[in-house]
């Protein structure tokens, strides 16, 4: 997808995530991106009852001096429906949004749910006590929490430039 093809962004610690203009542009971007294939894929003829979208989950980033905070939108999922996993540096969710129908005597006519398997990754630029990890899901949003290592919640040195 086209998202692939952005670079991925290094976050230096000195600047906090939400106000990182480099991070904020490429969400921007990223939705842009999005939105735009969203609505082309409407126009798109389907059988009744299909869909061309797949499911792709919006993430919030917090980060404060202790830990980061992820949430993901997954209506309609539960926690057994749901993987988080961290490999190095990298968090991994992914699961699967499963299309039902109430009524098999019925045909639908019109289906704008996406359903499908998801998978987001991103990258984390801080060191993560793997050990105290903590994933839930309630009222369909995952909330993971990634406390710091006391290497990851070291103060940024500011090293003086000479003439």
């Amino acid at each position: 997808m086209l998202r692939d093809l952005i670079p991925t962004v290094r976050r230096t610690p000195a600047r906090p995530l939400e106000t990182d203009p480099i991070v904020s542009f490429r969400t921007s971007l990223e939705r842009l991106f999005d939105d735009f294939t969203t609505n082309f894929e409407d126009l798109a003829p389907t059988p009744a009852g299909q869909s061309l979208r797949s499911f792709t989950p919006r993430l919030d980033l917090q980060e404060d001096d202790n830990k980061i905070v992820l949430t993901a939108e997954l209506p309609g999922l539960r926690d057994s429906d749901v993987q988080v996993e961290l490999n190095r540096d990298y968090l991994t969710i992914k699961g699967e949004k499963k299309s039902f129908q109430e009524d098999k005597s019925k045909e639908g006519i019109h289906c704008e749910r996406a359903f499908g398997a998801f998978e987001r990754t991103i990258r984390l630029t801080t060191e993560i006590n793997r050990d105290k990890i903590d994933a839930s899901v309630k009222d369909g949003v995952l909330t993971v929490n990634l406390p710091k290592t006391h290497e990851g919640k070291k103060d940024v040195k500011r090293i003086p430039v000479h003439h």
